[in-house]
């Protein structure tokens, strides 16, 4: 029977590039999600077109609040939902990163997605499907980059 030369050579070489291709793939995905989580904010942040609520005199913040209509991301009353965006990195084996509100603002998928009383408020999908529309091309270049193509 024949002897194959180099397998271990291949195998090294083929343990190289999925190295360096699951580099890339985190390093792409980690800057989607981060711009998913810039993205979110920037929506959270823009004035709402809904009903506006007047607060009491003394209230510690101010005096009204515009809170966004249906379908549109829910408007910054305190601050705490957009201050809340994590981003949990790609690392190690883990390719996917994932985006969304700390525990302090658990309130954030009742905006996302609405209630029995509520319309949704959505912030998380459109900038999901607004980073996207351009994640493919910068993860396959990236990969290329990483290969040396």
């Amino acid at each position: 029977m024949g002897a194959v030369f180099g397998v271990n050579e291949v195998l090294n070489e083929l343990r190289q590039i999925s190295s360096k291709t699951d580099k890339a793939t985190r390093d792409t995905n980690n800057a989607s999600a981060l711009m998913v989580r810039t993205h979110a904010i920037r929506l959270i942040q823009k004035p709402g077109s809904g009903v506006v609520y007047t607060r009491p005199p003394g209230s510690n913040r101010s005096r009204s609040h515009q809170a966004s209509a249906p379908g549109e991301a829910p408007a910054t009353d305190t601050g705490i939902l957009a201050g809340s965006m994590n981003v949990d990195r790609a690392r190690g084996a883990k390719l996917s990163a994932e985006v969304g509100p700390a525990d302090k603002a658990e309130y954030g998928k009742w905006l996302e997605f609405g209630t029995r009383n509520m319309q949704p408020r959505p912030f998380l999908k459109p900038s999901f499907d607004y980073v996207a529309r351009t994640h493919q091309s910068r993860l396959i270049a990236s990969i290329k980059r990483a290969l040396g193509l």
